[in-house]
């Protein structure tokens, strides 16, 4: 497996993988230096003078520059569009993962900005969040000043759906900037009955396994590559602990209109489990459905970024 050598304005230097070359986040380059792993990171240690080569050096540095960019990336920057549009993504996967998203969205009267979790990709030095409450405490923290600055929407998918809502949630708890709407993908409602793994009583193999048949969706790059796997496996283990823990606390219905995107060959959310979001929200729910399964957002882009567009315009 190649990976390149990256590098930004504030003199730090990470690793990105080749399989990712498409999704570079915003304000980050290349090098030019490009190899395998332990030749890019004997590298990186040589110009940094002192830095062991055993430590994972590979992407690490969004943890230094401010809050604001820990926890987001933002790959086409609009300081015109009148909206944001904060995208949550599903479990084990970082910013990148969404970078067709805000590139099918470049041009719109939206302005995508990718959530970046904890314990991947550029936060990769950081503790994975195993905990709801404290996975939305810390993007609340993060965030709040950006949502203060203009309107703003979410869109989660899978996991990410469950942690759009619980922010929605304490953003609306707390008085605080109200949300315009809030699109959930891939996740059934969350007062019905859970179908997680038992993360905690499963060794990696057998989690591994159980994750490749649940979701038929673990990169060949992935599985195949053990550098890469150590590199991911923690966070991924994290998120489907986070899930395996939440408990549904009842609430007020949110203000915010809810749209329920979904692949009509999704075997985890049946037509049932959507419409059951309907008691989350005091406006009539959305729903639409695209072909495929539960991944079916790429493959759907520009049907899902018309509804995007659809829907904003009308939810001023």
């Amino acid at each position: 497996m190649m990976f390149h050598i990256v590098e930004n304005d504030e003199q730090q230097r990470s690793l990105w993988p080749d399989f990712r070359k498409q999704a570079l986040p915003n304000g980050w380059r290349y090098s030019g230096v490009a190899g395998l792993r332990d030749e890019c990171l004997r590298q990186i240690a040589a110009d940094a003078r002192g830095i062991p080569v055993s430590v994972p050096v590979a992407p690490a540095a969004f943890t230094v520059a401010g809050s604001r960019r820990r926890s987001i990336a933002v790959p086409f920057s609009r300081p015109q569009a009148k909206v944001r549009l904060f995208v949550f993504p599903h479990a084990g996967s970082g910013a990148s993962s969404y970078h067709f998203l805000a590139r099918a969205c470049k041009d719109d009267a939206f302005e995508v900005n990718l959530i970046q979790y904890p314990g991947r990709e550029m936060r990769i030095r950081e503790q994975p969040c195993a905990d709801m409450d404290g996975m939305v405490q810390l993007l609340d923290e993060d965030l709040r000043s950006l949502f203060v600055e203009r309107p703003f929407a979410f869109l989660g998918h899978s996991m990410g759906s469950l942690v759009a809502f619980e922010l929605a949630r304490r953003l609306a708890a707390t008085d605080g900037p109200k949300l315009r709407h809030l699109f959930l993908s891939g996740r059934q409602a969350p007062q019905g009955p859970a179908h997680n793994l038992p993360v905690d009583s499963l060794s990696d193999e057998a989690f591994l396994d159980a994750v490749g048949k649940r979701y038929n969706a673990l990169p060949v790059e992935l599985i195949s590559n053990p550098e890469i796997l150590a590199l991911v496996l923690p966070s991924l283990r994290a998120d489907f602990k986070l899930m395996s823990m939440y408990h549904y606390r009842e609430a007020m219905a949110l203000n915010a209109g809810l749209t329920l995107m979904n692949g009509v060959d999704d075997p985890w959310v049946a037509p049932d489990s959507v419409e059951a979001w309907q008691i989350q929200s005091k406006e009539p729910i959305r729903t639409h459905w695209f072909p495929g399964g539960h991944f079916y957002l790429p493959e759907t882009v520009t049907k899902v970024r018309q509804v995007l567009l659809d829907t904003l315009a009308m939810s001023r």
